[in-house]
């Protein structure tokens, strides 16, 4: 059996995030001529982008993110 912890959660949580906000710049962009769906997606963006900014604050607070390793020019 597989345990189901809160950083897979969070894991699979984040990467749907990111899907959805591409997805919906995506239909944003398509219906450019059409304003109340533009505006309408225009709106799920932007609510994405800012639980999308406080999930990824949370996850840093964890410490569930790795840390890019440090280059040092010689």
């Amino acid at each position: 059996s597989q345990i189901i912890t809160d950083e897979l959660i969070f894991r699979h949580l984040w990467i749907g995030m990111q899907y959805f906000i591409g997805q919906d710049v995506q239909h944003a962009t398509r219906g450019i001529t059409n304003d109340t769906l533009r505006d309408m997606f225009t709106d799920f963006v932007n609510d994405e982008l800012k639980s999308f900014g406080n999930i990824t604050k949370y996850g840093k607070l964890k410490g569930w993110f790795e840390s890019p390793p440090i280059f040092q020019i010689s």
